[in-house]
């Protein structure tokens, strides 16, 4: 049997499948989002290939005719960010007190939307933030040991 050359991980396992802290904040507007646990988001890490197979399966039931009538894929793809990386949060209410991290609150407030008068449609409040949620899920250079980086710690965005 043939010895492959191993190459150096691309990511530290321990954090990809514990999460790092992402702070969101707005340089336009100078809002600040809060912090989010998450973990990577890549198909090399198992809970993401579990939850793709899932997935698949679930758009194969849905493609066979059997797709809920208030199938939302707005929804369904907040849920499952929530479901496989987002793992916990600082945020703050109004009265600018701790709110508990739950799953259900995560979609809830990733959820929050306005209609707009003009068009009707929907105009999700904290897009921006999913999105750069999202997107720094996916690099795998925040995910990365001390002894990988040393350029310093990447997650603060």
């Amino acid at each position: 049997m043939t010895k492959f050359k191993r190459p150096k991980p691309r990511f530290d396992r321990d954090l990809a499948n514990d999460g790092r802290w992402i702070y969101i904040d707005d340089a336009v507007t100078g809002e600040e989002y809060g912090g989010f646990l998450c973990g990577l988001f890549d198909p090399s890490v198992p809970r993401i290939r579990l939850a793709a197979e899932r997935q698949a399966k679930m758009a194969s039931y849905q493609a066979r005719g059997k797709r809920p009538n208030n199938y939302d894929k707005t929804r369904e793809s907040v849920e499952w960010f929530v479901e496989t990386c987002l793992f916990d949060w600082d945020m703050k209410d109004e009265d600018d007190k701790p709110i508990k991290f739950t799953k259900p609150l995560a979609v809830e407030y990733f959820m929050t939307a306005e209609t707009d008068d003009k068009t009707g449609e929907k105009i999700f409040i904290y897009d921006y933030v999913f999105q750069r949620l999202f997107e720094a899920s996916r690099d795998v250079s925040n995910f990365q040991s001390l002894d990988q980086n040393e350029a310093g710690d990447p997650a603060k965005n």
